[in-house]
This record gives C-alpha cells, structure tokens and sequence, in this order.
C-alpha cells in the first residue's frame, strides 16, 4: 500500500512540475461528471507529510469560490489560497516543507459550509 501511495504522489508531483497543475486557482482540474453535493473533502495525503501535501476534494458546479485554509495546532491561519472549482475532482498540492513539525488542519471554506481534515507535517 505504501509503495502504491508513493506512486501515485510521484505521478501528481511530475504532473505538477510539467506544469498540469498550478498552486494557484489554476490548481484545480476537473476529472468527473458524476454528481456531487456541494463540497466533499475526498483526500489529503500524504499524511504525515513532509514537502508537499495534495488535496483531493469534489465540486458540484464549476467556478465556485473556495478559501483554502490551513491551520496549525493553537487554530491559527498560516496559509491560505484562493481556489476557484471544477465540476467533479479536483486537486490541489501545497508545498508544505517550510512549516515547522507538528499537526495541522486544512480547511476548505465555501462560504455556507466548510470541510476539514486533521494531518501531521513531519
């Protein structure tokens, strides 16, 4: 299992470095066209992380305006970014070598709701 998360996570950092995605609002791509309720907060992997983090979330529209947020231990903000969705998958890598060891949340505020999910930089 380890070997295949660790796959996969060279499969997206390539596509990242080619230029597939961004870490900006550019960062998100579209890969489904099943239905989706709202929000959902699908992955943050991998966790513990230690030089990048991806997040895997799904969109029922595109266009829609998230902040993504994330949050250490004392509930703090000490990153955020501007996300705008496509409809179905999406994706996000942050780089995440610069912050200090301990755990965190990422936090996807639409406006009217907003998901999080708890994970370790180490």
């Amino acid at each position: 299992m380890k070997n295949i998360l660790k796959v996969m996570f060279s499969i997206a950092v390539f596509l990242f470095s080619a230029g597939l995605f961004a870490q900006e609002p550019e960062a998100i791509t579209g890969t489904n066209t099943q239905q989706y309720d709202d929000i959902q907060l699908v992955a943050v992997y991998p966790n513990p992380a230690t030089e990048r983090l991806l997040i895997e979330f799904t969109a029922d529209e595109w266009g829609e305006d998230l902040l993504l947020r994330v949050k250490n231990s004392a509930g703090k903000t000490i990153l955020k970014r501007n996300l705008v969705t496509a409809f179905g998958g999406n994706m996000v890598i942050l780089q995440v070598g610069q912050l200090p060891l301990g755990e965190y949340v990422v936090q996807l505020d639409e406006g009217r709701k907003a998901r999080s999910v708890r994970w370790q930089k180490m």
